[in-house]
């Protein structure tokens, strides 16, 4: 086992930034005198899994560059992307390095938690040497993508950065080679590829930079963020604190549609971890909230999927929910969350090939999520759904053993275990479902979740719930 030094220092890592330095207040302590060193008081940090927090300093130097919260009037992170370099100067590749720039950054601007720069800006920027600083304070960009493309006979080498303009330093890159069949395909696989690795990253940064914040500094966007940071382990006390910072940032900006639809997936969770009073009261206004985020941004992926997946899940109206997870997906066709929650709802309907390819994009477009234990578990679920239990059952204990406490896991697990012909295992499963939730019954979960169109599947599932050993 670490020793609690050595934990305390692993978890503090998470609140430092690049080139950064960070200590505890035993370290300031004996620092105490050293005049050479300036540092500042970043409060008391939160140590994620330990269940307490650390009085912390950070080291201020050159390399902390002084623009915090000044590069962009915007709440949200701005970013660039750079024209692609062509050094071996065919015009034919000059053509491909200018459509992966377009792409990439038409693929960003769908994307409702970025303000990303337009192409027209960057162009000046197309000959010169990139210097990160210069360039983003030019630009008012938080972030800047840059790359470089080869290409040898048919061999594509694609190699790409996301630089932090404030520090100077590189956050991420890719290096990728790519054979060239047809053309258009190439470039979108470039294109994706390429948002895969880099978008993670910008999270990341932005996740660091709201926890090193002091309270009173924060923004909508550091309130949202924070939620998202406490939401994704489903322990019940952070979940709580997750709703309240979601509201915090709807009150500071009631224009900002992600907070919205955030919360109206927090109501949702809430009755779909039996943790809600009133699962009813929680389903209406989950759907109240999805709606009004709509009516602020008609092209928040986040918003459209969410208020479809509350209108099949909640409200078992298939047809509204389809119709909106439709444009989720239409308005951003790089966003996880759509493709995701789209998953069960097809598989809800019966189409289950479609439901399972849109699972497995969802897992592609997001192999890095904070919350990958929700992917394998939908997976898990569409292969129930097709009948592939053992399949299913592969993908929900994956899930589960990322985070345990996810009850929608469990219940498919114990259905999943029931139909492979486990009952014992799902024996198991169902008594780890009534430790995390202990007032569950059969009776109760079919009246507040719409799982499917066909009333004999839902008699199926129920059933199978109570071969397991759940309570009527």
């Amino acid at each position: 086992m670490l020793g609690d030094g050595v934990n305390i220092a692993a978890r503090l890592q998470e609140f430092v930034s690049a080139g950064g330095i960070i200590w505890t207040q035993s370290v300031q302590d004996r620092l105490s005198g050293q005049n050479q060193l300036e540092t500042r008081s970043l409060g008391r940090l939160p140590l994620r899994k330990l269940g307490e927090t650390v009085a912390a300093y950070e080291l201020v130097t050159d390399a902390r560059y002084a623009l915090e919260g000044a590069v962009d009037g915007s709440i949200l992170p701005s970013i660039a992307v750079m024209p692609f370099a062509n050094p071996g100067g065919d015009q034919t590749d000059e053509y491909l390095a200018a459509g992966i720039s377009e792409g990439i950054i038409s693929q960003l601007s769908r994307n409702s938690d970025l303000t990303v720069i337009s192409r027209s800006s960057t162009l000046a920027f197309g000959r010169q040497a990139i210097e990160p600083r210069s360039v983003g304070r030019a630009l008012n960009a938080r972030y800047l993508i840059t790359g470089t493309l080869w290409r040898s006979g048919s061999q594509i080498r694609l190699s790409t950065q996301l630089l932090d303009t404030e520090t100077g330093r590189n956050l991420t890159g890719l290096q990728r080679d790519f054979n060239q069949s047809d053309m258009f395909a190439v470039q979108d696989e470039i294109v994706e590829t390429a948002l895969v690795h880099l978008l993670p990253g910008v999270l990341s940064e932005e996740r660091r930079r709201t926890l090193r914040k002091q309270p009173a500094s924060f923004t909508a966007y550091d309130s949202y963020l924070k939620a998202l940071d406490l939401i994704g382990d489903l322990e019940r006390d952070e979940f709580d604190r997750a709703r309240h910072h979601l509201e915090d940032a709807i009150a500071a900006d009631p224009g900002f549609s992600s907070p919205l639809a955030w919360l109206a997936r927090w109501h949702s969770l809430n009755v779909g971890q039996g943790w809600s009073e009133d699962p009813k009261a929680d389903a209406h206004k989950a759907s109240s909230l999805a709606r009004k985020a709509i009516e602020l941004d008609v092209k928040n992926a986040l918003a459209l999927a969410t208020y479809g997946h509350v209108q099949s899940y909640l409200f078992g109206d298939f047809e509204t929910a389809i119709y909106y997870l439709d444009r989720a997906r239409e308005a951003n066709p790089s966003s996880s969350i759509a493709w995701l929650l789209s998953s069960v709802t097809l598989s809800s309907i019966g189409r289950s090939k479609e439901a399972i390819h849109a699972a497995e994009r969802a897992l592609r477009l997001s192999p890095f999520d904070q919350r990958l234990f929700v992917f394998y578990v939908f997976l898990g679920t569409v292969h129930y759904d097709a009948g592939n239990f053992e399949t299913a059952i592969k993908w929900l204990l994956r899930g589960l053993a990322e985070n345990h406490r996810y009850t929608s896991g469990l219940r498919t697990l114990a259905v999943s275990q029931i139909a492979a012909g486990k009952p014992s295992d799902a024996k198991e499963t169902v008594a780890r479902l009534l430790e995390l939730e202990p007032e569950f019954s059969v009776s109760n979960y079919r009246k507040t979740h719409r799982h499917y169109n066909d009333a004999k599947l839902v008699d199926q599932f129920c059933a199978r719930l109570r071969q397991a050993g759940a309570p009527e």
